[in-house]
């Protein structure tokens, strides 16, 4: 073997405190710039770039980065992680077809030294995936404004399941995410290939996610809602929720509800939300929307459901992750997470109907995954 056979190409990896690989190679994987990006930024177009790619052998590595946020991808292309045509990117470059991106990854590693984060229970654990159930309080990975003294969820899964660490460019495995103060259940793959399929099921919307709520008002028995979420102008954080042939660009938020209890005397129900779509706050956005806010949500509530969460003491947003049924492999899944303390703690502030009403859906649910090959699971 030559000396230069040796050495791998030094116009691929200029920086250096890129790590020389041994070979060059499906882990560093090439995309190719379609024409019709020719000449818009980097930063904008990534994703993108990712999506268009036709290359065989890229699933993998597109599942990694397709769905980082524009600021992620800022983020990485200041830490010199995207290269073009073998060069450190810069955030602002404009792109040109048939330039070839390599996306490196995240070497930083997680904190160490950091506050234990609530509690949460693992409800299954497979080969593939874990199945958590969230405590309240809990920042499921670090966010905006989140206290690095204190730990997420996803910095706690990876001291005690490793394998999670070493998927940081798939953000350690999680698939679906819950906000701050909402509890319940979550999908966290422990192998990249999981991360591939379970995301497939996502977005095909193969998996079935119901949530219990606790709302303000009367809803009526049963129903479906259908809008296009937007950001409301002017906020980073707050959604609206328009009529989607106001919005036609927008990608559309549609989930079904069904009144499982109502309390005159307090007027409050309770509701089982089956979403149909995932986007962020959808649920607290719509039934807002709806005149329904969930009882305890700050950032939605109107003035009557400000003032009732008070009067009840209301800890936090009122929404609990309450069940996932899909089918992985050979296999049909049944998960089910129960209430927290708190929760649970309101429910018993209002009619029998209510108590009754979780204890009866918490019956129909298996009460763990089935191991068994597929086949249809009873109810």
């Amino acid at each position: 073997m030559t000396q230069e056979e040796k050495q791998p190409s030094r116009s691929l990896f200029a920086s250096p405190h890129i790590p020389q690989p041994s070979i060059c190679m499906p882990e560093f994987p090439i995309f190719l710039v379609p024409r019709r990006f020719e000449g818009d930024r980097l930063d904008r177009v990534l994703p993108k770039i990712l999506v268009a790619s036709r290359e065989p052998g890229l699933a993998q590595a597109k599942a990694l980065w397709v769905d980082l946020s524009r600021a992620s991808w800022q983020h990485k292309l200041a830490r010199q992680e995207v290269l073009v045509n073998g060069k450190p990117a810069a955030i602002d470059q404009k792109v040109r077809a048939g330039d070839r991106l390599t996306v490196l990854p995240n070497k930083k590693a997680l904190p160490k030294a950091l506050k234990s984060p609530s509690p949460y229970q693992i409800l299954s654990k497979t080969p593939a995936f874990l199945a958590v159930n969230k405590g309240p309080a809990l920042s499921v990975h670090p966010v905006s404004g989140h206290s690095h003294s204190e730990m997420t969820l996803i910095e706690a899964l990876s001291q005690t399941y490793p394998e999670l660490a070493k998927l940081s460019e798939m953000r350690n495995g999680l698939i679906h995410r819950l906000d701050r103060d909402t509890s319940g259940i979550l999908l966290v793959a422990r192998k990249a290939q999981a991360v591939v399929e379970l995301k497939k099921l996502f977005q095909s919307r193969k998996i079935e996610k119901r949530y219990l709520a606790l709302v303000f008002g009367e809803m009526p028995v049963k129903g479906v809602l259908e809008d296009a979420l937007v950001r409301k102008k002017g906020s980073l954080k707050r959604k609206i929720a328009k009529k989607p042939e106001e919005e036609p660009q927008s990608r559309l938020a549609r989930l079904s509800y069904e009144r499982l209890a109502w309390s005159q005397k307090d007027n409050v129900s309770l509701v089982l939300v089956s979403l149909e779509t995932g986007r962020t706050h959808q649920i607290r956005v719509q039934m807002a929307a709806f005149g329904h806010p969930v009882l305890g949500d700050h950032l939605y509530a109107s003035k009557p459901s400000r003032d009732l969460s008070r009067a009840l003491g209301t800890p936090r947003q009122m929404l609990h992750a309450a069940s996932l049924r899909f089918s992985l492999g050979a296999r049909d899944y049944a998960l089910q997470a129960p209430l927290p303390a708190d929760f649970q703690a309101q429910i018993e502030r209002f009619p029998a109907g209510f108590k009754r009403a979780t204890e009866t859906f918490f019956s129909k649910a298996s009460p763990s995954s089935s191991s068994e090959p597929k086949r249809a699971v009873s109810s």
